[in-house]
């Protein structure tokens, strides 16, 4: 890990500013209307692929590197100093409790857990191991997604900024919120 003085970010948890949330809220919900649930696992997918694209051709110094990066759209604060591994780490984390939230709610069980951001922040302290953990979760989020008939359900989950959201809708931040750690690790790389 980079031994750099560590930049002054707002804390996990803090949330987007008022104007990313009010286009964040309004992209989220038009996206879930508008996409269908293959449409979204491909989406994961692809992003997937790019993902591991783009930390192939790196070394483990580099992927361990944390790099203060500009906010990007739909990116906490607190999440611009990251390494590739503490993004791979918090995807990971993500991408299994997507995969059992959206399990849980397709089939109308409503998950006993309250959603924080502030609690799937990654270790600044991640090792190489990251990467197989990481695969793992996305090979478990897609072979859980696959065995769902109906992605839709009438449970709904709280999000902390998009408010009670149901299966399918959780499908569409999934993909999304891959998207958005796609650009992220790219916003690293680019100031290795």
């Amino acid at each position: 890990m980079s031994h750099s003085i560590e930049p002054k970010l707002d804390p996990p948890g803090a949330g987007l500013p008022a104007p990313m949330l009010f286009v964040a809220k309004r992209v989220s919900s038009l996206r879930a209307k508008l996409g269908s649930s293959s449409k979204f696992l491909t989406e994961f997918s692809d992003e997937k692929e790019k993902i591991d694209q783009l930390i192939l051709p790196l070394s483990p110094e580099q992927r361990s590197q944390r790099i203060l990066i500009p906010r990007l759209i739909g990116l906490e604060d607190s999440s611009r100093y990251y390494s590739v591994w503490m993004t791979l780490d918090h995807l990971q984390i993500c991408n299994f409790a997507f995969a059992a939230i959206i399990k849980d709610l397709s089939e109308e069980k409503l998950p006993d857990i309250k959603v924080s951001t502030a609690n799937v922040k990654p270790n600044p302290d991640v090792t190489q191991r990251v990467e197989k953990e990481y695969l793992i979760s996305c090979k478990k989020f897609l072979a859980t997604l696959k065995r769902i008939k109906d992605v839709k359900s009438e449970s709904q989950l709280k999000h902390p900024w998009f408010g009670p959201m149901d299966a399918h809708r959780w499908l569409s931040l999934s993909a999304f919120h891959m998207k958005i750690h796609r650009r992220q690790i790219a916003a690293i790389i680019k100031r290795l």
